[in-house]
Parts: C-alpha cells; structure tokens; sequence
C-alpha cells in the first residue's frame, strides 16, 4: 500500500538538507581579528623572533615553564613560514621592572613569570608588543604571567594552554569571536583546549604570513570541523528519513 503524502515529506526533508548545506557555506564566517597599527596595517614579524625566558625567583617552577613553552610554540610552528617561527633560547636575567609597568626584558623578546602583579587580579597573562608605526613590523614582544593572583596547576589554570594563547598575541593576533579557538579571550580552570589549534586560528596567522608546512585551506569553507561534522551526521540523519519516507 503506497501512502499518500509521502513524497511531499521527502520532498521536504531534501529541502531542509539544502537549506542546511547553504547555510554551512554561506552563513559562518571565521571570528578572528588581526592587531594592526593606527593605520590598520596588521602587526607582524620581518625576520624570526627568538624568545628568552625568566622566573621569579618566588614562583616554583621546576622546569615547567620552559617545557609548556616550547609546546605552546610547537602548536603554532607547523602552520607558519619559517619567519614567523618563534626559537626558544636559554632564560634570561628576571628584571623586576615588571612591577612598575615597564617592559621586564628591555631589547629582549622574553616572557617572565612573576609573582607580583600589577594589573587586574583576573587576568591570567599578557602580552606587550613594540612595533613600527607606521608599516606594523613587530620589533619587540614580552609575555607576563600571572604568578601572583592565578593558581596554575592540575586543580587550576593550564600553563601551555594560556601561553599558546598569548603566542598567537605575540604572532600578531588579537582576540577571537569563536568561543573554540585558541585566541578566544577567556578561559576556565583545567581548561587544555587551546593548546591545539581551531580551523580559526591557522586562517588567522596565515593571513598574516601566509602558509606554513601544513594547511587548512581546503577546509576554509567557513564551517569549523565541529560544524562540519555534525553537520555531515544531522545530514545523513535527515537523507535516510527522506528516503524512507519517499519509498514507503
């Protein structure tokens, strides 16, 4: 017995598949934003910045510094040319400078992890750049870490998740709309997601320096991998109905 109506649900259900397809492709947009000078040239690195770190000696620290920065700049390198490659070199002296507002490595590309704070308690680190005005090449970048007001640790704060964030500041990226990606501003105790990068991030710095060793290019629909495979599994779902449907 064949029923009447049915071809009209399977009709309907192909349509809502369309209209889902051209949503993915039409209606999202990446959310990332560049940092960019007065005259909205976006910030970036002539020749391969090399970093430096300190510690305060107050903060114990028993190498983990050093460890979650070199992951925090693995994470960015495969996606960027060779001069946009941060090199990590041996710690530098700890400048308490810092503590006046200064920059704590003067002539230096270095982060420092310090147990007086002098911005607001909630911030977990930042990142401060000099460059040239105008044009936008970075000259000099300092990463601060809070090491006074933030408990960092398995109960707390991801070290390597925070700095891969503030790499991507120190590479020329500001803050990020997508709630997934590593340049999203806010962050939760014994978050890690960071640490690997959203489709969002690399379109970020690839618009900055072009392209590295590994590419999402095929992927810059505009529909993130999580989109994107829900969006294939809610599709399949809705095809075996229409069909279903069509042939009953």
């Amino acid at each position: 017995m064949q029923r009447t109506g049915a071809p009209k649900r399977g009709k309907l259900f192909f349509g809502v598949l369309w209209f889902l397809f051209l949503g993915c492709l039409s209606g999202m947009a990446f959310g990332y934003t560049l940092k960019t000078d007065t005259e909205g040239t976006p910030l970036y690195w002539e020749e391969t910045p090399t970093l430096y770190w300190a510690i305060d000696p107050a903060v114990e620290d028993d190498g983990h510094l050093e460890e979650a920065l070199a992951d925090a700049i693995s994470a960015w390198a495969d996606f960027t040319p060779h001069r946009a490659q941060v090199v990590l070199e041996q710690p530098t002296t700890f400048d308490d400078r810092v503590y006046e507002g200064e920059r704590p490595c003067p002539g230096t590309n270095c982060v420092v992890w310090t147990r007086h704070w002098p911005w607001e308690a909630k911030q977990l680190s930042m990142t401060f750049l000099t460059y040239a005005e105008p044009g936008g090449e970075i000259k000099e970048a300092d990463i601060v870490i809070n090491g006074e007001t933030v408990n960092w640790g398995e109960d707390g704060f991801d070290l390597t998740n925070a700095l891969t964030h503030e790499v991507g500041h120190l590479l020329g990226l500001a803050h990020s709309e997508e709630t997934q990606a590593t340049m999203y501003a806010l962050s939760r105790p014994r978050e890690v997601k960071k640490r690997s990068l959203h489709l969002d991030d690399v379109a970020g710095v690839q618009e900055i320096y072009g392209v590295g060793e590994r590419t999402l290019e095929a992927d810059r629909s505009g529909c993130s991998q999580e989109s994107t495979v829900s969006g294939l599994a809610l599709a399949l779902g809705l095809l075996a109905l229409a069909f279903r449907s069509w042939f009953e």
